[in-house]
């Protein structure tokens, strides 16, 4: 059993540790403040927190946090989804696409809201463990910032290209119908 006090230097650790980054990479001071208090809350049980960053950039916000197999995974989840729906669109289930690629973005931006700081404590907790801490790593010349900018339209335009092809396809549904409707009057009353 471990005691209040390897549990207070262990937080104490992760903390310098996500403070350490933030304090490299944050263009806003307040992200100290918010990781201080959202990851202290984790350490003593809470496990749902809402953290934008992760809700707007997904896996680009675990690869910044270099969560590297948590991106892996929620991208395999993804292409795993929307290739399970089109599967049952040719089993003639004739879902929209556009309506399944919203829905699968959605569910991924929300999971990635709630549970982005979670995730983000118990990757630093395992760098603790197992030492990360104690290495000294040079800092990067900024490349990486530069990618995750260019990363920044990928989820908003497959956010509008899904919006657009759902409304499109509840048009052409409707105009069927009322194609439908218009060429034969007796089933419309």
């Amino acid at each position: 059993m471990t005691s209040y006090n390897d549990n207070n230097n262990s937080l104490n650790l992760i903390l310098s540790l996500a403070l350490e980054n933030t304090e490299k990479n944050s263009l806003d001071k307040n992200s100290d403040d918010y990781y201080r208090d959202a990851l202290t809350n984790i350490s003593q049980g809470q496990i749902l927190s809402w953290n934008w960053p992760a809700f707007f950039f997904g896996h680009l916000w675990f690869l910044y946090r270099k969560m590297y197999f948590l991106a892996f995974i929620m991208l395999l989840f993804s292409f795993l989804f929307i290739g399970a729906s089109g599967v049952l669109n040719i089993l003639t289930l004739k879902l929209d696409d556009g309506i399944i690629f919203l829905f699968n973005l959605v569910v991924m931006m929300i999971l990635s809201g709630c549970l982005g700081n979670w995730f983000y404590y118990k990757s630093l907790s395992r760098r603790v463990r197992k030492g990360y801490h104690l290495i000294s790593v040079p800092r990067t010349d900024g490349w990486c910032t530069f990618f995750g900018v260019l990363g920044f339209p990928i989820p908003v335009l497959s956010f509008v290209i899904g919006l657009c092809k759902t409304i499109s396809a509840r048009q052409k549904i409707a105009n069927y119908h009322r194609a439908l409707r218009d060429n034969n009057p007796a089933k419309s009353k």
